[in-house]
């Protein structure tokens, strides 16, 4: 379940003690996809209430399967919007 693969994610006392107020941009770019299907899906409930309103939550590799289920999830539970902008890569 994704909540199991939740527990997998980065040290949040860590962010807690080190996070501004408001975010306006966020790179998801880890956990590696190695971490489980769903490691990268913690990251928006992680920083959620320091969102700003308007921030930018960009998701490397999100033409993956996995990370197009994350962005749909976060989407339907956050009421975030997905501007569908992706682009090839070098890997």
């Amino acid at each position: 379940s994704y909540r199991r693969q939740a527990r997998r994610w980065y040290d949040t006392k860590i962010l807690d003690a080190r996070l501004p107020s408001s975010i306006d941009f966020v790179l998801v770019d880890g956990p590696p996809g190695g971490g489980g299907r769903l490691a990268r899906y913690p990251a928006v409930p992680a920083l959620y209430d320091s969102l700003a309103p308007n921030a930018i939550i960009l998701v490397d590799d999100a033409s993956r399967p996995a990370e197009r289920e994350i962005v749909q999830r976060w989407i339907q539970e956050y009421g975030l919007a997905d501007l569908g902008l992706e682009g090839g890569g070098c890997g």
